[in-house]
């Protein structure tokens, strides 16, 4: 389903954490490490468990998308 709303959120944040990511070189690679840290160390009895991993997962994509596009328009 399209959400123009949830995709321009998408664009900005992503547009935003390119920025960043230029300004302080590594964060992104930071963000995703923590992200991935965060997730591992996520109790196994932790209430609503599935939507908390889809929460790191759609983090996880979000984080790893910036970083991708931030290197292949520095690359091109």
């Amino acid at each position: 389903m399209k959400n123009a709303k949830a995709d321009a959120s998408i664009y900005l944040l992503t547009c935003l954490l390119q920025r960043l990511e230029t300004s302080n070189p590594g964060l992104l690679q930071d963000m995703i490490q923590g992200v991935k840290a965060d997730k591992s160390s996520l109790p196994d009895d932790v209430a609503e468990k599935d939507h908390i991993e889809q929460i790191f997962q759609e983090s996880l994509l979000l984080l790893e998308r910036a970083d991708l596009l931030l290197k292949d328009s520095t690359n091109s």
